[in-house]
């Protein structure tokens, strides 16, 4: 597959896209000011087709501070200036793959943090998760990343250190672990969802006229899809994973792209 096809690929996948037309303007401008012209092309072309919604938009987040709106001969121009960069949507977090082989070890959190407390609660939940943590059950998380330090060191920022307890287990008695962490995990979900990402960037567009912007937009805009993907990926070592997993292909394709997007 050369470079040129795949840029093509790369669009494909943005139909099933998370970010809101708010969203979609602030990471398109990112870039480069545009005129109202290529911004609704560009836009139009990834299922905006409503203009007076465009407009509305690029109107409010002039007027909120983020945008500079000016006349130019081209027509009405907009750029995003610093306080719109802030409003860019940030990357999904993932948990990095391991430089080194599963130790077959399991990691546990205990938590017992008061009502009182709900909010910090939730949020090292939703940090915890991020680490790559699984809810085994009330109150105690599971993973097999060696992130216990990390685990303390969170704690202890949030203000909650002494409501939580981290072991290393060693063993834990469990008949099938597949079926274990396929069930904390949701693995048939999260593959499928790996599945149409591929699905999504190995057909292409044929005899498909585009230009470079909405090529280079279109593979941004793809980058945050397969974040948002591997942001709910637990990166499970291979022997604990079904075996048509195929979170793998979907990184080589990505990585390709990647390579594209960092010639831009």
């Amino acid at each position: 597959m050369t470079a040129d096809n795949f840029l093509l690929y790369a669009i494909l996948v943005t139909r099933n896209n998370k970010l809101s037309l708010r969203d979609e303007i602030l990471l398109l401008l990112s870039d480069k000011a545009l005129v109202f012209g290529p911004i609704r092309e560009t836009l139009n072309y990834f299922g905006y087709k409503n203009k007076k919604v465009i407009w509305s938009t690029l109107e409010r987040l002039a007027s909120n501070g983020y945008l500079k709106k000016s006349k130019k001969d081209a027509g009405i121009e907009f750029l995003l200036i610093a306080s719109g960069r802030n409003e860019i949507p940030k990357e999904p977090t993932h948990v990095p793959r391991p430089n080194k082989s599963w130790d077959r070890k399991w990691r546990m959190v205990l938590v017992d943090i008061p009502e009182q407390k709900r909010r910090l609660r939730d949020k090292f939940s939703a940090k915890l998760k991020e680490m790559g943590f699984a809810r085994m059950q009330n109150s105690v998380y599971i993973s097999v990343h060696d992130v216990l330090d990390g685990v303390q060191k969170l704690g202890q920022k949030i203000g909650i250190k002494e409501n939580i307890k981290t072991m290393l287990v060693e063993n834990i008695d469990i008949p099938d672990q597949k079926q274990f962490v396929q069930n904390l995990w949701n693995l048939t979900e999260l593959n499928q969802m790996y599945k149409e990402f591929i699905d999504n960037n190995k057909n292409g567009y044929k005899n498909n006229q585009l230009n470079s912007d909405i090529l280079k937009y279109g593979l941004r805009r793809t980058k945050y899809q397969y974040l948002n993907i591997l942001h709910l990926d637990p990166i499970l070592p291979k022997e604990l994973l079904p075996s048509n997993w195929i979170g793998y292909e979907a990184e080589k394709t990505w990585r390709q792209m990647e390579k594209i997007l960092e010639t831009y």
